[in-house]
């Protein structure tokens, strides 16, 4: 990899010089489709998964021998695998509609610095500091929001005791898991935020915009989606966002988002199956 910071990258809206198929005409008549794709499907099929909330304690409470305890730890077990199936059919839609886009991610040449990849690592270690020590939760309780947080939670899904015994179906979990944590999410959400929603912010006709180019307002509402999007952890993602932003307005190259976003979520990854702190999961 190397650092090209002073380049910013063009967007060609799949521009050909031979004939096209359907599928490209498509993606160049409809220029914000790549971009908005992936995300929504992710999004969506995302909204079949099972409420966690009640089996995110699956082993935590110690053993309990009453057949209640036992019939409700079973319930979570069942719950648990119904989300996995849930999660890797939302992970192979994903992957159909990035397939799908695929000669847009072509289009932009690959590239990327390995500031990107300090920046990640930097990222997710804030993240998790931010998130432990839990500054938001008191001052929304101190006010009677703490409600609020709850809206974005995340699943906290707990494979070590959902697959206990179960090698192969926890090890093809983690596989699926790792693939949407690190490599999928990170590249539709960043050809979202970058590619479409900061650009919006600039003008109608966006697409005129190259990559790269970051204003005070598209900037703003980087750190406005990602508070948004993660109501749960509010303070963490808006310095996480404003210093990919950062990043970004410094090489102007989307492919340097793409991988910081992949390392802070792999350290993300990693610190859960390691210290078990599924609440980050």
């Amino acid at each position: 990899m190397s650092d090209h910071s002073s380049l910013s990258q063009t967007d060609p809206c799949i521009e050909a010089e031979r004939p096209v198929g359907w599928r490209r005409r498509l993606l160049r008549r409809y220029r914000w489709l790549p971009l908005v794709l992936p995300l929504a499907v992710y999004m969506l099929v995302g909204t079949l998964e099972p409420d966690m909330s009640a089996g995110s304690s699956i082993g935590a409470r110690g053993t309990r021998t009453d057949q209640k305890s036992q019939a409700s730890e079973l319930a979570q077990a069942d719950c648990g695998t119904s989300y996995a199936v849930a999660y890797t059919i939302r992970i192979t839609a994903t992957l159909a509609a990035m397939i799908f886009v695929m000669p847009y991610y072509r289009s932009i040449p690959l590239r990327a610095g390995a500031s990107a990849l300090l920046v990640g690592l930097l990222g997710g270690v804030i993240w998790i500091v931010m998130c432990k020590l839990d500054v938001v939760r008191w001052g929304l309780s101190a006010v009677g929001l703490t409600a609020w947080m709850s809206l974005g939670a995340r699943p906290a899904f707990d494979p070590l005791s959902a697959f206990a015994g179960q090698l192969p179906l926890l090890v093809g979990f983690l596989a699926v898991r790792l693939l949407g944590l690190v490599i999928l999410v990170p590249l539709i959400e960043e050809f979202f935020v970058r590619g479409l929603l900061m650009r919006c912010f600039v003008q109608a006709d966006w697409w005129e915009i190259p990559l790269g180019r970051v204003t005070v307002g598209s900037a703003v509402i980087a750190t406005v989606y990602g508070v948004l999007t993660h109501p749960a952890e509010p303070l963490a993602a808006a310095v996480w966002f404003t210093l990919i932003t950062g990043l970004y307005a410094r090489t102007r190259n989307i492919w340097d988002c793409v991988v910081a976003h992949a390392m802070t979520n792999l350290v993300l990854g990693l610190y859960v199956l390691v210290w078990h702190d599924w609440v980050l999961w």
